[in-house]
């Protein structure tokens, strides 16, 4: 609020009277409020001495507010007083502030512009909200909407004279303050009603408007009946009093305190109502949770597992669940009765034993004492159980003992698998122990947890010394191992398994090879905690495998030979039946010496392929195809210079029971297409395509020559080329296909 200045002596005058006033209001409010120029404290009243702690107002005047706020907060509270002074509507926000006593309390700060003493200053309103006075929170709530409404009634009665200074306290405070005059038409609002009525309901508030109309707006037809029935009250001079609760875009509720206080004019007539609204969305959520939290705890207390009873310093029996009750009728046949002890619903000839058992147990607890105890019963039908039992003493506020609150539950299966645990854990050592292979654990720093006696043998044997739990893997004398099985432990611990093999010489020589495999060990959360350790003696299999590789090796250099010797022999019969063609002079003749000279080179370069490859079970069969076409062209290259060799083979390896018959079909096709295909020296195609597909082999042989005549049938012809591609097609099991359009072509099919 903003007071005009005026030169004129009448004017300083009233300012003195308004300053004056402004204080007798500023002093009666129940938030801390400072005046303060250039940073300089010129006015404080007494709440704001309260919250500081400070002896009296005067140790406030002319300190820099700033220096209570703490160092890391001071600069954040300069720049939101920069921010509000430009209109910025922020978001509450709180300051820790060292009191005088060197207390840390929490507050809420707000500023605004102010005209006092002649100055233009600043004002700025403290809020306590600190931990320690949460429990009065609501309270002081109350109180402060009690004082601020006797306050806004006042101020409103004396408008004219005290409206630019109500205004600052009007518009900094966090409530929702308007007036309603009796015509129902709003007479004040303060800027938070404003920014809420705009923010929840795009509605600009103005002085005079309807307020009926206004509601009708905003509210359903039930709601505006409800709102208007409490302001109808409040226009009969009725206090009213009620709590709102909106649900906002986002799913949450907002809850509101509701004030409405009728002022009266000098008729004693009720001229308006002063409305404050103040939020209690934080008292109310509690309170929800607080109901919530009560009901589930009673469902816990009833539908627990356990057993929960609680007695008094007299053991008479206060509350107790279901599950009480039936485990104390299947134990004694017998229902506990609540504000009685327990023992008085038993047989006279048990209940000794029972309150020498219970009633011993409580004293203890009531002597300051918390028990926790295992005790083993059988139920009247005979059945065994075991129940955990916690005893604890329930203080008041005095901190006396004032009941024993009992919680038990069943351990029966508990019990039976420690004992299924240790009777696994005794097979395990057998195990463990028993066998050949060393077995350990240890953890990431290296140390051992756990070995058997092979392991211990075993490192003593390479390096002369016995490990020992707790103490770091290796020795001196293993030194120039560690990064080696360094290496391997960081595998294991990044939570894989790993397989290696290990070959030593111990102390006497004798050369150990083992297999090891280390495996991480996982906690309930899936961390690798530790590492074991396996190892086999393989030293025996490793000999067995040098002797059968060596055997292997010899009877692969053996079988090289055989096919090198088979090759060479072929090679030989073909240079007899080359050197023996030079000798035949019909031309017939020598035709047939030539296609067996191919045949027998199409087996030989089977047999070539294999003396060179390492592998033995299978040949290269695109690549033998490669060679036996190309040099099928070379020996009639005589006669077919102008022929065109075209090939597109997928890769393929036949076994040698499949390669030779395709070599010989190949080579029959092949050569009949040479010579039969382009007569007169005719130029061509030939073409050989291979594909394999789901180990379905699809093999097209063929060229663009003249092609096969019609009427020859090629299961039926004479020529012994022919009938031997039919033969071979039966032998390797497959299907034969001619096409005679646009020359030959041969479709073969087999399955590998």
């Amino acid at each position: 609020m903003i007071s005009k200045k005026n030169n004129s002596a009448t004017a300083q005058s009233s300012i003195v009277i308004k300053d004056t006033e402004l204080i007798s209001v500023l002093q009666a409010l129940p938030i801390g409020v400072f005046i303060h120029h250039k940073g300089k404290c010129l006015f404080a009243n007494t709440e704001a001495c309260t919250i500081l702690e400070e002896k009296s107002i005067k140790h406030i005047i002319g300190k820099y507010l700033i220096d209570y706020i703490i160092p890391n907060q001071a600069n954040l509270s300069l720049d939101r007083i920069k921010r509000e002074l430009k209109g910025e509507v922020l978001k509450n926000k709180t300051y820790l502030i060292k009191t005088a006593k060197k207390n840390e309390v929490e507050v809420d700060l707000k500023t605004t512009t102010v005209f006092f003493n002649g100055s233009n200053c600043l004002q700025t309103t403290m809020t306590n909200v600190s931990a320690e006075k949460k429990l009065a929170e609501e309270i002081l709530r109350a109180r402060l909407a009690e004082k601020t409404n006797d306050v806004l009634v006042n101020v409103i009665r004396e408008r004219n004279a005290t409206e630019a200074k109500l205004n600052t306290i009007f518009n900094t405070s966090t409530h929702i303050i308007c007036t309603v005059d009796k015509n129902f038409k709003l007479s004040s609002f303060n800027q938070n009603y404003y920014n809420q009525m705009f923010d929840f309901y795009n509605k600009i508030l103005v002085m005079g408007l309807d307020y009926k109309k206004l509601y009708k707006s905003i509210f359903n037809k039930s709601d505006y009946i409800y709102w208007l029935s409490k302001f109808e009250s409040a226009f009969k001079g009725e206090n009213i009093i009620f709590e709102t609760k909106k649900l906002l875009d986002n799913g949450d509720y907002i809850y509101r305190e509701i004030f409405l206080n009728p002022t009266f004019d000098n008729n004693g007539t009720v001229s308006e109502i002063v409305a404050i609204s103040h939020n209690i969305t934080e008292r109310k959520t509690n309170e929800i949770k607080a109901q919530e939290k009560s009901a589930k705890l009673v469902a816990i207390f009833e539908s627990s597992a356990h057993l929960i009873w609680t007695v008094d310093k007299e053991f008479n029996l206060i509350e107790c669940n279901n599950n009480f009750i039936k485990t104390f009728r299947d134990n004694y046949n017998a229902t506990p009765i609540l504000k009685k002890p327990a023992h008085l619903v038993l047989p006279k000839e048990k209940q000794q034993k029972y309150k020498s058992y219970w009633y011993d147990l409580y004293t203890k607890v009531l002597n300051g004492n918390s028990l926790k105890f295992e005790r083993t019963q059988f139920t009247i039908e005979g059945e065994y159980s075991v129940k955990e039992i916690y005893l604890n003493a329930i203080r008041n506020t005095n901190n006396e003992i004032v009941e024993i609150a009992c919680l038990a539950h069943d351990i029966t299966e508990n019990k039976i698998f420690e004992k299924q645990i240790l009777e696994q854990s005794a097979k395990l050592k057998a195990i463990f122990e028993s066998g050949d292979q060393l077995m350990w654990s240890i953890t990431k720093d290296r140390i051992i947890t756990s070995f058997n006696q092979n392991y211990s043998k075993s490192v003593f044997d390479l390096y002369g010394h016995y490990p020992e739990i707790g103490k770091a893997v290796g020795s001196d004398n293993s030194v120039k191992y560690h990064p080696y099985w360094d290496d391997k432990y960081m595998e294991a611990f990044s939570g894989k398994k790993v397989e290696f093999i290990s070959e030593r010489k111990t102390l006497k020589g004798e050369v150990i090879v083992r297999q090891m495999i280390l495996n991480p060990i996982k906690d309930a959360f899936n961390n690798v905690i530790e590492v074991s350790g396996i190892g086999f003696d393989i030293t025996e299999n490793k000999k067995n495998e040098e002797r059968v590789s060596q055997s292997l090796k010899e009877k692969e250099i053996l079988l090289k030979e055989v096919h090198h010797r088979v090759k060479n022999n072929m090679q030989v019969i073909s240079s007899i039946l080359n050197l023996q063609s030079s000798y035949v002079k019909d031309e017939y003749a020598l035709s047939l010496l030539k296609e067996c000279q191919n045949r027998i080179k199409s087996m030989a370069y089977i047999h070539e392929s294999l003396y060179q490859t390492k592998n033995f079970e299978g040949v290269n069969f695109s690549e033998y195809i490669s060679t036996l076409s190309k040099n099928l062209v070379h020996t009639y290259s005589v006669n077919t210079k102008n022929v065109k060799l075209i090939l597109n083979l997928s890769d393929l390896f036949l076994n040698l029971d499949l390669s030779i018959p395709c070599g010989l079909i190949i080579n029959e096709i092949i050569s009949n297409s040479l010579k039969y295909a382009f007569p007169s020296k005719k130029g061509g195609i030939i073409f050989v395509n291979l594909t394999v597909k789901n180990k379905l082999v699809n093999i097209e042989i063929g060229d663009n020559g003249i092609g096969i005549p019609g009427h020859i049938d090629i299961k039926q012809t004479q020529t012994l080329g022919l009938q031997l591609v039919d033969t071979l097609i039966e032998q390797i099991d497959g299907s034969l296909k001619l096409e005679r359009n646009n020359g030959t072509k041969f479709i073969i099919k087999f399955k590998i």
